[in-house]
């Protein structure tokens, strides 16, 4: 009898043990796969509010351009002009408060004046030659020796008939404000793919410390 009741209690308690583990593991896949979702939730509605800031960047920057115009080709005919320049700047730092530099090219994509000190990166001027024949602008978070950046560019013309392009680099923290606002879980990893405005990844080189793996077409 004794036997029979030591059996009995070892298959329950081997029973126990098995509900137990069955249910600490499943309360682990149900807390992971809360925890995808939330994320996918986060970086859809991070990736919706970067597309929406560069929809309106990229407004932004063709207004600017239409009414700054003659200026903008006054700059590009002499570009040794200080007091010109400076006046510029100061009207470019009031429109795009996240303003990091500007440049302005030719039709060729020449650059004429830039705002980097001379130090166009060679990423800088391969958006831009793209830019001039007519392809689309995915734009990366991408170095220069003055910092990350990255580039929204617009035509310009005017009457003389002069033409090129006119382009704000804009400082990257913008974006990690914007994935701190998704309550994003882990902006340092941040990568959206998917239709409209999304990020794409950078060259390895030319990754921002605040977000990565990320540049915005």
């Amino acid at each position: 009898m004794k036997n029979y009741t030591t059996i009995l209690i070892v298959i329950t308690l081997v029973l126990i043990g098995f509900f137990l583990s069955w249910y600490v593991e499943e309360s682990h896949q149900q807390h992971v796969t809360s925890q995808q979702a939330l994320m996918q939730h986060s970086t859809k509605g991070a990736a919706a509010l970067i597309g929406l800031y560069i929809k309106e960047a990229r407004h932004s920057v063709r207004l600017f351009t239409e009414e700054e115009s003659h200026i903008i080709s006054d700059l590009s005919h002499n570009p040794g002009n200080e007091e010109m320049q400076t006046q510029f700047t100061d009207r470019v730092k009031r429109h795009f408060p996240d303003y990091f530099a500007y440049s302005i090219t030719d039709a060729d994509g020449n650059v004429l004046l830039d705002d980097f000190e001379g130090k166009v990166a060679e990423q800088c001027q391969a958006d831009i030659h793209r830019f001039t024949k007519g392809q689309q602008q995915p734009v990366f978070i991408h170095p220069n020796p003055m910092g990350y950046h990255f580039d929204i560019m617009e035509r310009w013309r005017s009457g003389d008939p002069s033409e090129g392009v006119f382009f704000v680099s804009i400082n990257p923290a913008v974006l990690s404000r914007i994935l701190g606002t998704a309550s994003y879980t882990n902006p340092s990893s941040c990568c959206c793919n998917g239709k409209g405005p999304v990020l794409s990844r950078s060259p390895p080189m030319a990754r921002a410390p605040a977000c990565r793996s990320t540049g915005i077409r």
